[in-house]
């Protein structure tokens, strides 16, 4: 059995986004102690529900303020004459998503409208807009500031795609990339994700390289084992002194990567990148197969034909 929500107000107005909640009581407790769980109070960055039939909107609070219901001459100072039924509390909400189907989308779907009430967020709904699932491979990045819930990030969905940190000079960039990989490599996973994965960091200042050890786990910077990290310092000024990266055949002769060092034209270049490519392939396996035969013979024939590339059918033997 779901326990009832605790009522907090009603929606009295809307502007966009924006909705303005006439409180029922003149509370402004900062917890409430709900059926066993302990739930934040109105304040300001809490969340909220607005209950709109059977869909949950979850909205923000951004400012709050008092109506005196007493003070008749509307003068913007509120006079002595405080009591629970001259003062009336009103705060204002900003929209941020929905929960439908246990589910937390942001969405501009729903929109709050006079009359919806107004309730606590309980504690099975922030685990839902935090993404907290216990269900899927995932990894715990901290805790929310007001709720105390854990943080957590899906290992599939965040690390394999695109993301972005972005900020002012000292906003802390660095230690958050730093946070998300440390946070990875001491997870449970470790094991499965060396095993079938691999990292590259391109570190222009110098802010992960250093050979300091934790004695107690025996890991380097982001958690990796030594075993487990290869360096390459690369100088640009001084060849002596920089690291020469490896780069295996099968990587190189590859026809996208090919495209993209010289640059290719899509429409004439890359298609004879690909077909020059197959080609080689297929006839570097062969014994007898020499390579610049292949080369000269083909040069040959496309100066003395007047055919293409593409036209050539060159066969060794």
């Amino acid at each position: 059995m779901t326990n009832p929500s605790k009522k907090l107000g009603v929606i009295t107005a809307v502007d966009g986004d924006i909705a303005q909640v006439g409180m029922y009581h003149m509370s402004n407790d900062s917890e409430f102690f709900w059926y066993g769980d302990t739930l934040i109070g109105p304040k300001i960055g809490a969340y909220l529900t607005i209950n709109q039939n059977d869909n949950k909107i979850i909205a923000t609070v951004i400012n709050e303020k008092i109506i005196d219901q007493q003070n008749s001459i509307k003068s913007e100072e509120f006079d002595n004459r405080y009591s629970k039924q001259s003062i009336n509390r009103i705060i204002s909400l900003k929209t941020k998503g929905v929960i439908e189907n246990d589910k937390f989308q942001l969405t501009s779907q729903y929109v709050p409208m006079i009359g919806n009430e107004v309730s606590l967020t309980n504690i099975k709904d922030l685990k839902v807009i935090y993404g907290v699932n216990n269900e899927i491979d995932s990894i715990k990045i901290g805790y929310s500031i007001l709720e105390n819930q854990p943080i957590s990030l899906s290992i599939n969905k965040f690390f394999a795609s695109h993301i972005g940190i972005f900020g002012n000079t000292g906003s802390g960039k660095s230690n958050t990339l730093h946070k998300l990989y440390l946070e990875l490599f001491n997870s449970e996973y470790y094991e499965r994700i060396v095993e079938k994965s691999q990292f590259f960091v391109i570190d222009f200042n110098g802010e992960y390289t250093s050979p300091d050890i934790n004695e107690k786990t025996q890991r380097g910077i982001f958690g990796v084992r030594e075993c487990n990290k290869t360096l390459f310092e690369i100088n640009t000024r001084n060849e002596d002194k920089s690291s020469k990266i490896p780069i295996k055949k099968e990587y190189l002769f590859d026809s996208d990567i090919l495209s993209i060092l010289f640059d290719a034209r899509s429409a004439t270049q890359v298609p004879f990148l690909r077909s020059s490519i197959r080609e080689f392939k297929e006839k570097q396996n062969d014994p007898s197969f020499n390579f610049g035969l292949y080369v000269t013979g083909t040069l040959k024939k496309i100066l003395t034909t007047g055919f293409s590339v593409n036209e050539i059918v060159y066969k060794i033997g």
